[in-house]
């Protein structure tokens, strides 16, 4: 199975701007990461591992609805005012986090520190 085509958007939140970004890191490392990103910075990180349905037919529909619905969860929570106030305890990521950032996430956080 080919890796999925991620979901990303970018939002305003009580004057603030969020980013969110869902990704699949396919069969071999099956996965589905959403970060949630305030000012290049990572505020949330979900992950679920589909592992355990690996031998599915149908395993390309079932990640994808995966992605869907986990991207959907992380910005309701963000509506719902989860994470408000969380901003200011959104740490720089470590030289080791940094390392394990895809290039769009690193990309967008190196677009935002400029911008910061």
């Amino acid at each position: 199975m080919a890796l999925q085509i991620g979901y990303n958007n970018d939002l305003q939140h009580r004057g603030r701007r969020y980013h969110v970004q869902t990704e699949d890191s396919g069969v071999h490392r099956p996965q589905v990461t959403t970060h949630l990103f305030v000012e290049g910075q990572i505020l949330k990180t979900l992950k679920t591992s589909y592992a355990e349905h690996l031998g599915r037919p149908d395993l390309s529909a079932f990640v994808k609805e995966l992605m869907k619905e986990q991207h959907k969860a992380i910005v309701i929570a963000l509506r719902d005012g989860e994470f408000d106030g969380a901003e200011s305890a959104a740490k720089k990521p470590t030289h080791d986090e940094i390392m394990k950032m895809t290039l769009e996430e690193l990309v967008f956080y190196s677009i935002a520190q400029d911008a910061s």
